[in-house]
């Protein structure tokens, strides 16, 4: 079961989003906002598996609520295209345009329950090679979190910090992409360009020097250092 929140200042909207889930057997509506800020607490206490969030509200928009408060697991609901672009930048799960079509309302939730499940098979199976199936780092003004290995999708090394991208959010951490790679199971993650180091669960596809991954939109570069290497890997577990 997935629970779902909707904030939306327009309560037509919320109706059509909560039709939707009610046609779909394992999503349920736990709470309904037209006043986004009214929904901080609710979701602080209650566990919260998604929320359906709309950009153009009056009192807060849906870009700043997000950068305020962080929320993961979001779908973003708007009537306009511009924003698509950056909304990704905060790790949304999705972007649907109004009116939405609820085909694409189902491709959108169905994101979500794949990675439930595949968090919840990986927690039963223990998988996690080298025994590790997670690790822990320290973030700003010395905050530890603890992040799942399953969970881990690449990690992007920036400026002075690397950007760690799960399923779920991005993280920030001063920590470099050696320390990153030393700690991290071999036969998973794999360096594919001195910025970037994927997680090969979550291998797609490349197409000439240009690499994809699942439900991620961004493509990442291969380098030509680490490309004999990647190719290696690939070419040992390719059906011939």
């Amino acid at each position: 079961m997935i629970k779902c929140v909707i904030i939306d200042d327009e309560q037509h909207a919320i109706d059509l989003i909560r039709s939707f889930c009610d046609k779909i057997p394992y999503l349920h509506v736990i709470g309904e906002f037209n006043e986004p800020l009214q929904a901080v607490p609710f979701i602080d206490k209650n566990e919260v598996d998604l929320v359906f969030l709309d950009i153009n509200m009056q009192t807060i928009s849906g870009m700043d609520f997000l950068k305020l408060y962080q929320i993961s697991n979001v779908i973003l609901v708007t009537a306009y295209p511009e924003y698509a672009l950056d909304s990704y930048e905060y790790g949304v799960i999705d972007y649907l345009l109004k009116p939405i079509a609820f085909d694409r309302f189902v491709s959108a939730v169905q994101k979500v329950l794949n990675n439930k499940r595949k968090s919840i098979a990986d927690i039963n199976t223990g998988e996690a090679s080298n025994d590790k199936a997670h690790f822990y780092i320290k973030t700003d003004r010395d905050k530890t979190i603890k992040l799942n290995v399953a969970e881990v999708k690449y990690i992007e090394g920036l400026k002075n910090y690397i950007c760690i991208h799960t399923v779920k959010d991005k993280i920030i951490t001063l920590l470099n992409m050696k320390s990153m790679q030393d700690n991290l199971p071999a036969d998973r993650f794999i360096r594919v360009q001195k910025s970037y180091i994927i997680n090969l669960d979550y291998f797609d596809s490349i197409e000439g020097n240009m690499i994809r991954l699942v439900d991620t939109d961004e493509a990442i570069p291969l380098g030509n250092t680490y490309k004999i290497d990647f190719l290696e890997v690939l070419n040992k577990n390719t059906i011939r």
